[in-house]
Formats: structure tokens, C-alpha cells, sequence
């Protein structure tokens, strides 16, 4: 057995190992999105994560909270859910908690005390996404299961301020230039299995029978681009992008087990393309597209790097290049200086060698993601299965599955205030009773968009009583009095998706919900609704 092993050692070295400066890449790349996700979401901090906002915390705890698995003959109870971010639900605490997660973003970027960072930014990302599940996008998963891989493996080795393989190499120790592992394995693994399951899970007629599903998606006003409203016009070329989307996702992670570095760098550079040009040109899907990019920055092969030293080496001399190469010999040289403090203090020799219990938990969560994946009722025993739920590697790689969606619309929300005023509550404009020419623009940011469209769906339908709250709290806390918020009405224009080449039949006026900020206002029949709850801010 062990002679066998020691055979396929080198072609499974070749297929699972993963270059240094790739996953210092991958730090890089992860770190700047987070940050940048961070300012996006703060921009509506007291809408989404405050007791003024859509979400309170008390909400939140008796809601989702008090889910979670419970075993009667053992006794206990253990909640799928936790958030620091919802100790408390005042504005002050959730600005302090994501400026503490910025600073620990920081320190992630740079690479100091990578290692320790990366685990306290996965817990922080866990924490925020639980804090408010309504605003979450694809691209959180995505991000929550890099940031999870990431806590086993070397981030810091280079590129970074520890300078893991500088010291060794001040050292005279044997300075690696990739890692092989159960982690290494993990990441890729995980990668496959968002493809593969993408894949399975469009199992509906757009996608396997007659080809419409590119159409019907470029047709979701919601993501529209004009490139997108150009492609739809050709039903051919939609077919194709179908098959060819759909294929694509299927088999092409497999070539990713082609034990050949070229072969790697072209699928890597090919699935960049896929995503962020053939994508990100044609839909407006948000931060998905740069999220599904990030998945792919640690699987370039060390050939792609060494290439790009060459190239970098040809060019550098050049003038207009000679600000950049300065900066790179200044950080250089301030990191030799940490490098030989170190060394001159005899500090111990940092180990990159995988360690076997941190490889034997990676194991197993190889085993867990697999199964969730697969069906985790069936594969994954209750008495483990909270562990997927509290350390969020639960997972559901549904994008436009089974199919994409044969309706679309927008809202119009008619909002009146006590001073008369009447205009929707959002855009501060006209009621849009007339499709808008950029659907996708009127909503304040992209967490706003991805929460209403969830409040469309019907399983999150009565969520609306919040939202209704939060509109009259939130104008009571920022208008002055006499100019305050009385009533809001939710509308869905509701439009169908017709096949290529029928007319498309006018929009559907379909009431959702009202919302009065004081019992006073409110007609008998509103005040029915769990009493006066519907009606109280």
C-alpha cells in the first residue's frame, strides 16, 4: 500500500498542491473585497443591522434563533445561529463591530499574524451573515467557504508582513514554494462541488430541453445591462450560451485534474473570463461575478507565476514603471529589516508544514461539505449535523436553478407624508407606475435590492410588518416633526416573461402590503391584524 502511495504521490502533488503566491493572492484579493463589502454595507448600517432598521435584534432572536437541533434523550439544544454583531442592536455597537472587523481585514491584507487574522475574520464574516440572512447574495456563500478553507492554509507565507519564507530562508531553512494537503485538497474540492452542483441542480426545461434559460435570465429586469437586452434579441445565440454555460460549469473543473500547469493556468483564466467578461458584460448580478473570480485566484499554478517574473523582469527598467518598483524595494527592504530583528532575536523558525490534527479536522470537513452537498438529511447524522450550521459551511449552489425565473417587475412604493407630500419611498420621485428604463438602478444599493427581491419571494413574505415598522422608526428618528412618514403601500408591477418572439402582455398591479406609523390612521381592517401590530412603529 505504502509503495502504491508513494507512486501516485507526485500526480496527486500535481493536481492538489497550491502555489504560495497564489494563496498570498487569494489573501490579497479576499481581504480588498471584504473591505469594500463592508463599506457597501455600512452605507445602510442602521437599515439592516440596528433595532431601527429591518432586522432587530429582538426579531432576530425569536425568529431564527431558537431554530436549531435538538436531541430529547441527550437533552440539549444547540441554536443554528449566533452573531456578535447581535449582542446588542444600538447603531453604536454595529459600527463598532464592523470597524473592528476592518481593522482585523487590515491586518489580513498585509499579512500579519495571517493565520490568527484569517480565523477571526471567518468568525466576524459568520457573525455578520447571520445578523441580517435577508440581504445575502450567492456570492456570501462563496465567500464564507473561502474564508473557511482559508483558516488551514498558509496565507501568509508570502507577500506578506510575517514573511514566513523569507525567514526560512534567513535561516537556511527549506523554503517551500507550494502546499500539499488534506486543506490544499479541501479548497479545491469545494471549488468543484459550487460548479458541479450549480450544474445538477438545473434540472428544468430551459436549461436541459429547449435551451431558453440564458434568454429568460437576460430577460430579469432586476440584473438588465444593454448588452444583455442586445443578446436576448437572438434567440440563437441564447441557446448557445446556455448549452454552453451549462456544459461549462459541468465539465470544465474536471480539467482541473489534468496533472499539467498550462493546462491549469487556461482553465483558471478561462472561468475569470466566464464570470467576470461573459457575466459580468451581459447581467448585473452584483459583487457575484468578482466573488466568483476570487474562488479561482489560488488555483494558479506556480508556471503562471514564474512566467510572470520573467515578463515583470523585461519591464521593470521602464520609466513609467519606476514609481511602482521603488514602492516594492522600500516594502522589501522594511521587511528584511523585520526579517533580520527576527532572526538577530533567535525567534523560532516558522513552520509551513501542514500539521496532522488541523489536516485530520480538514478531513473531515471534506466529508461534511460532500454530504451536505449531497443531502445532508440522508448522509450527515443529526448528532453532527449542527456542526455545518454553526460553523456555516452549509451550502446551496442554486444560481438560476432549476430554472431561471418566467416572471420579473418592480416596485412602486407610494409613501405619504404628514406635510402632504406623496412620492415613492425609495427614489423620493414620482410613483413608478410605468417601467423604468433601468430597473436594477432604483434600488439604494445592492443588499436593498437582494432584500426586497427576497421579500417578493413567499416564504419571506411576512417580513413585510418590519419593513413597514422600519420605515415609520426611521422617519421618526431623521424627519423633523410635521414632515414624518404617515403611511406606506408596497406594490409589485408584476410582469411576465413571454417566449421569444410573443408580445409581451402589460404588467400586473398586485398589492403587498400598507403600513400606518400611528394606530390613529389606520383603517378598521388593518387594525384587525394582529391587533394593532401591523400598525405600531
Amino acid at each position: 500500500m505504502r509503495r502504491f502511495l508513494d507512486k501516485i504521490r507526485p500526480w496527486m502533488e500535481r493536481i492538489f498542491a497550491l502555489d504560495l503566491r497564489s494563496l498570498a493572492l487569494l489573501r490579497i484579493g479576499l481581504a480588498l473585497y471584504l473591505l469594500w463589502d463592508l463599506w457597501d454595507r455600512g452605507r445602510s448600517l442602521e437599515a439592516h443591522y440596528s433595532d431601527i432598521g429591518v432586522y432587530p435584534v429582538a426579531f432576530l432572536k425569536d425568529s431564527l434563533w431558537t431554530q436549531g437541533w435538538w436531541w430529547e434523550d441527550w437533552n440539549i439544544h444547540w441554536p443554528n445561529y449566533w452573531s456578535l454583531h447581535a449582542l446588542r442592536g444600538d447603531v453604536g455597537w454595529a459600527l463598532f463591530v464592523f470597524l473592528l472587523n476592518a481593522l482585523l481585514l487590515v491586518g489580513m491584507l498585509v499579512g500579519y499574524k495571517t493565520r490568527f487574522m484569517v480565523l477571526l475574520c471567518w468568525i466576524f464574516n459568520i457573525s455578520l451573515q447571520n445578523r441580517n440572512m435577508m440581504v445575502l447574495h450567492g456570492g456570501d456563500q462563496m465567500v464564507r467557504m473561502l474564508l473557511f478553507w482559508s483558516v488551514f492554509l498558509p496565507l501568509g507565507a508570502r507577500w506578506s508582513v510575517d514573511g514566513s519564507c523569507a525567514i526560512r530562508r534567513a535561516y537556511d531553512a527549506v523554503v517551500p514554494t507550494k502546499i500539499f494537503s488534506m486543506s490544499s485538497f479541501g479548497l479545491l474540492w469545494q471549488i468543484c462541488l459550487v460548479y458541479w452542483f450549480t450544474a445538477a441542480l438545473k434540472t428544468g426545461a430551459d436549461w436541459r430541453a429547449d435551451g431558453t434559460a440564458l434568454y429568460y435570465a437576460l430577460s430579469i429586469d432586476l440584473y438588465g445591462t444593454w448588452p444583455g437586452r442586445i443578446l436576448r434579441q437572438f434567440p440563437t445565440l441564447c441557446w448557445l450560451g446556455t448549452r454552453s454555460s451549462l456544459l461549462w460549469e459541468a465539465f470544465g473543473p474536471l480539467l482541473l485534474f489534468v496533472p499539467i500547469e498550462r493546462v491549469r493556468t487556461v482553465v483558471v483564466l478561462m472561468f475569470l473570463a466566464f464570470h467576470i467578461v461573459g457575466i459580468g458584460i451581459f447581467m448585473d448580478v452584483g459583487p457575484l461575478s468578482w466573488t466568483s473570480a476570487l474562488l479561482w485566484l489560488a488555483l494558479l499554478p506556480g508556471s503562471f507565476w514564474d512566467d510572470l517574473a520573467v515578463r515583470w523582469n523585461r519591464v521593470r527598467a521602464h520609466p513609467a514603471l519606476a514609481p511602482v518598483h521603488a514602492v516594492y524595494l522600500h516594502l522589501l527592504a522594511w521587511r528584511n529589516q523585520r526579517v533580520a530583528a527576527r532572526v538577530a532575536a533567535r525567534k523560532p523558525l516558522p513552520v509551513l508544514t501542514p500539521w496532522l490534527p488541523t489536516q485530520l479536522v480538514a478531513a473531515f470537513f471534506i466529508w461534511m461539505v460532500t454530504a451536505w452537498n449531497f443531502d445532508a438529511n440522508k448522509y450527515i447524522p443529526i448528532q453532527v449535523r449542527w456542526i455545518a450550521a454553526f460553523t456555516r459551511i452549509d451550502q446551496h449552489w442554486s444560481m438560476f436553478a432549476p430554472y431561471p425565473t418566467h416572471d420579473d417587475g418592480w416596485f412602486a412604493m407610494p409613501a405619504i407624508w404628514q406635510n402632504g407630500k406623496n412620492e415613492d419611498f425609495y427614489t423620493h420621485q414620482p410613483v413608478a407606475w410605468v417601467k423604468p428604463a433601468n430597473v436594477n438602478r432604483m434600488f439604494p444599493d445592492e443588499r436593498w435590492r437582494k432584500y426586497l427581491m427576497n421579500l417578493w419571494m413567499a416564504e419571506w413574505r411576512g417580513q413585510w410588518q418590519n419593513f413597514g415598522q422600519y420605515a415609520c422608526r426611521s422617519s421618526a428618528a431623521h424627519d423633523a416633526p410635521g414632515n414624518q412618514l404617515k403611511s406606506v403601500y408596497v406594490y409589485y408591477m408584476l410582469e411576465a416573461t413571454v417566449p421569444p418572439g410573443q408580445v409581451q402582455p402589460p404588467p400586473v398591479k398586485t398589492f403587498l402590503w400598507e403600513h400606518y406609523c400611528t394606530p390613529q390612521e389606520a383603517p378598521e381592517h388593518i387594525k384587525k391584524i394582529n391587533g394593532i401590530a401591523s400598525t405600531n412603529p
